[in-house]
C-alpha cells in the first residue's frame, strides 16, 4: 500500500513539473513590438547622426531579466549595435521597467 502511494505522489509531482514547465514556455515569448520601439528611441538617441536601417528583437529572453536582445543596424557603422530592450510579458507589469541598455558582458 506504501508503495503505491508513493507511485501516486511522484505522478502528482510529475504533472505538476510538466504543467509548470508549459506554462514557462508559454509565457516566455514577447511581444516584441515595444521592444522595437524602444529601441528605436534608444538608438535615435544615442546614435542621433546614424539612421536605423535594421532592428530585429528577439521574442525570447534568454536570461530571465524581462529584457529582449534587439540586435540593430545603424548606417555608417560596420557593426551591428546589440542592446537588450524591455519586451511584453503576459506576466510584465510596465511600470516596473522601461525602456533599453547595452547588452550586459557574460564572463564566465
Amino acid at each position: 500500500m506504501k508503495t503505491v502511494k508513493k507511485i501516486i505522489v511522484i505522478g502528482l509531482i510529475l504533472v505538476v513539473a510538466a504543467l509548470i514547465g508549459l506554462a514557462m514556455m508559454a509565457f516566455s515569448r514577447a511581444d516584441v513590438s515595444e521592444a522595437e520601439d524602444w529601441a528605436k528611441e534608444y538608438l535615435a538617441e544615442m546614435y542621433p547622426k546614424n539612421a536605423i536601417t535594421k532592428i530585429k528583437c528577439l521574442p525570447v529572453d534568454s536570461d530571465g531579466d524581462g529584457y529582449v536582445s534587439c540586435p540593430s543596424k545603424l548606417e555608417g557603422l560596420d557593426q551591428p549595435v546589440s542592446i537588450e530592450c524591455v519586451g511584453t510579458w503576459p506576466w510584465h507589469w510596465k511600470w516596473l521597467s522601461e525602456g533599453c541598455r547595452p547588452i550586459k558582458a557574460n564572463i564566465q
